[in-house]
């Protein structure tokens, strides 16, 4: 991210101490303007990657989480089956009838 931090300034710079210098620099503030199409279209790449990834990710957490919960949902099973057999041991009725 450095990379972005130096240059960026310089560049400005040079525009400020530079360009302005010229009495129709006005006029070439769409050039300048233009030049940060490559940046633009960096920055546009990276958050359409980051958007991919960020989606890709939440898919595997929702897999997970779901085998989390079906799991979950055994052992409750489980346990009620476990709860029922020392009901009938006891003689107590179950509870989920």
């Amino acid at each position: 991210m450095l990379f972005l931090i130096i240059p960026v300034p310089l560049y400005f710079s040079f525009f400020l101490f530079v360009v302005t210098k010229d009495p129709g620099w006005a006029t070439h503030l769409g050039t300048f303007g233009d030049s940060f199409g490559a940046l633009n279209a960096l920055f546009t790449g990276l958050t359409f990657s980051g958007l991919v990834i960020t989606i890709l990710l939440q898919g595997d957490a929702l897999a997970v989480q779901k085998e989390d919960l079906l799991e979950s949902r055994r052992q409750f099973k489980r346990s009620a089956d476990a709860q029922d057999k020392d009901s009938a041991a006891y003689g107590i009725y179950p509870t989920n009838c």
